[in-house]
C-alpha cells in the first residue's frame, strides 16, 4: 500500500495494472501508476468516482466525501482509454 503525492494506490490496483497493462515488479508498477496519475491526460465522470485517463489505460479513483479529510483512492486499473462502463 502506498500514499504518494495526493493519491492512495490500493494493492488491488497495482495487481490489476500488473495483470492488465504491464507485468512489472510490484514497486515498479506502483511507481508507474503514481507517475502517470500525477498528470493524467484527462479526468472524466461525476460524483464520487472519477476516471483518470492515461495513454493505454485508465484508473477508477474514489474521491473523499469532504475535501481535506482523506486523499483520493485508486480503486482499480482498466485497459484502454475508453470511458468506463
Amino acid at each position: 500500500m502506498s500514499i504518494a503525492g495526493s493519491l492512495f494506490v490500493t494493492p488491488h490496483a497495482v495487481r490489476q495494472y500488473q495483470g492488465r497493462v504491464e507485468p512489472l515488479a510490484y514497486n515498479m508498477a506502483l511507481a508507474t501508476i503514481i507517475k502517470a496519475l500525477a498528470e493524467p491526460e484527462r479526468i472524466s465522470g461525476q460524483g464520487s468516482v472519477r476516471t483518470y485517463h492515461t495513454p493505454g489505460w485508465r484508473a477508477l479513483v474514489k474521491l473523499p466525501k469532504r475535501q481535506g479529510t482523506l486523499c483520493p483512492v485508486v480503486l482499480t486499473v482498466l485497459r484502454g482509454s475508453e470511458e468506463a462502463p
